[in-house]
């Protein structure tokens, strides 16, 4: 990417063997120096140029700086989580991704065959009821609209909720199979993350904490990073726009050019040393990755938190959001509402994943009347999820001090059953705890979960914390 320019091939300076002290000038290929014994800001009034030539040099310059500090000092004090996603945070908190919070847009086989029979229409290219290929039916195909026939569905169901630390999610690469480049980027304090009681792993390149029980509050001093072309985009919906203008502290950066690199800008500037500068002629000396390293290991371990577990199947979490997953069918909000649109139509759900079904479907209904009820419902569907995203917050609000421990507690047991596996446990037991442990994450309410909490706590012959479950008042009322 351009703008790595910058670094020219790794040089050691004798000053400062950690980084090269010479910048290359992108246009004009001379070369722009600048020093100053003071971090320096990056942004003006907001807005972050990173292909800008003085501001590179800037950059560069807040890096030397704070690679000279943490040399001195031996380690890393300064922790920032950081999050790219396409959903902008609801009243600043970071919630649970279901069927209560938030939709997308979503295809199905009915999907498909509408765009396939749409671009036969445009085409002609149908003979005695044959579809024949065609170079006028490809280029047909091409124009249609990449959302045609595309409807609303909730958002796939996921228990945790994943930041980086001090580190953009473009430079964690095969680590993450998660498109970095999203809508926004919000870098934060760490402590909300780390005093949250829920949290289950630490490392740079991954942190992550239940948050089907209780939100994550996104603190006053948090930053909101957002693509000039992006901002742009979003500024034409007026939920964003509302949001946006209540920021209640918070900073706003609106930047050009490349995010990592925008991310890694806001962090130095903020005096926090990015945990990867990318390019390839340059890298951190072995000292400062090392220190890097040691840091995080140690702030686990102040916090009682474990070290840089990965996610997939070698987590507990993931198997219950993937492989147990009861939380929702994806089509049936519009598959229930095309029955009650259409209620003399003789269909079924496997119009939404059956190419036989789709197509009977499209010949009985038509096209036209078919994409005007998709067009109707997902009018209807960002109306349907502010009352269902309402009402969550409105059950999560009951959760007090005494609830909140149990779930802590409860994910604690979960953590250690699966850190230990031989406990003694029968099959059959080993089976009912496992059913509890989904309905635990995935129920919808906080009492459904309280319920299930309890049942846990019990199976695995804890039935009594440092508050009395049988008669805490918050509990028993539930």
């Amino acid at each position: 990417m351009r703008v790595f320019k910058f670094f020219d091939k790794y040089k050691l300076d004798k000053d400062n063997p950690y980084i090269s002290n010479k910048i290359v000038n992108i246009s004009q290929n001379n070369c722009i120096n600048y020093e100053s014994g003071n971090i320096s800001q990056l942004d003006i009034d907001g807005i972050l140029d990173t292909e800008d030539e003085l501001t590179i040099a800037k950059y560069k310059n807040n890096i030397r700086l704070l690679v000279d500090k943490i040399k001195e000092e031996g380690s890393i004090s300064n922790f920032k989580i950081i999050r790219d996603d396409d959903f902008f945070p609801t009243d600043y908190m970071w919630t649970l991704s279901s069927h209560n919070t938030n939709i997308e847009l979503g295809s199905s086989m009915l999907t498909y065959e509408l765009r396939m029979d749409y671009a036969r229409s445009k085409s002609n290219n149908v003979i005695d009821g044959i579809s024949i290929p065609s170079k006028t039916f490809d280029e047909e195909l091409k124009k249609i609209d990449k959302n045609y026939g595309k409807f609303f569905i909730p958002v796939a169901f996921r228990s945790t909720k994943h930041f980086t630390i001090n580190t953009p999610l473009g430079y964690t690469h095969d680590y993450n199979n998660v498109e970095a480049n999203r809508k926004f980027t919000i870098i934060d304090d760490i402590d909300n993350f780390i005093n949250s009681g829920y949290a289950y792993t630490m490392s740079y390149k991954d942190a992550y904490l239940d948050i089907s029980h209780e939100p994550l509050l996104i603190s006053r001093n948090a930053i909101v990073l957002i693509s000039q072309d992006n901002y742009n985009e979003l500024s034409k919906n007026q939920d964003f726009v509302n949001q946006i203008n209540n920021l209640d502290g918070r900073k706003l950066i609106i930047y050009t050019g490349d995010e990592s690199i925008a991310i890694n800008m806001v962090l130095s500037q903020i005096g926090v040393l990015p945990s990867r500068i990318e390019h390839k002629t340059y890298e951190y000396d072995p000292i400062i990755n090392n220190i890097l390293e040691q840091s995080m290991i140690d702030l686990c371990s102040e916090n009682s938190i474990d070290y840089n577990l990965s996610h997939g199947n070698n987590h507990f979490s993931s198997i219950f959001d993937d492989r147990y997953n009861i939380n929702y069918n994806q089509g049936i909000d519009f598959y229930n509402y095309l029955k009650q649109q259409l209620p003399n139509i003789e269909f079924d759900e496997r119009i939404l994943y059956n190419s036989t079904s789709a197509n009977e479907f499209i010949k009985l209904v038509g096209n036209d009347k078919i994409i005007d009820l998709i067009n109707k419902y997902n009018i209807l569907m960002p109306v349907v999820i502010k009352d269902r995203y309402k009402n969550y917050i409105e059950d999560r609000n009951t959760i007090t001090p005494s609830i909140s421990k149990l779930f802590k507690v409860t994910i604690n047991l979960i953590k250690e059953y699966y850190r230990f596996p031989n406990l003694n446990i029968s099959v059959n037991d080993n089976n009912k705890i496992e059913e509890l442990f989904c309905l635990f994450f995935q129920c919808d309410t906080v009492s459904q979960q309280v319920e299930c909490a309890k049942s846990i706590c019990n199976v695995l012959g804890y039935s009594s914390f440092d508050f009395d479950m049988e008669n805490s008042k918050d509990l028993k009322s539930m």
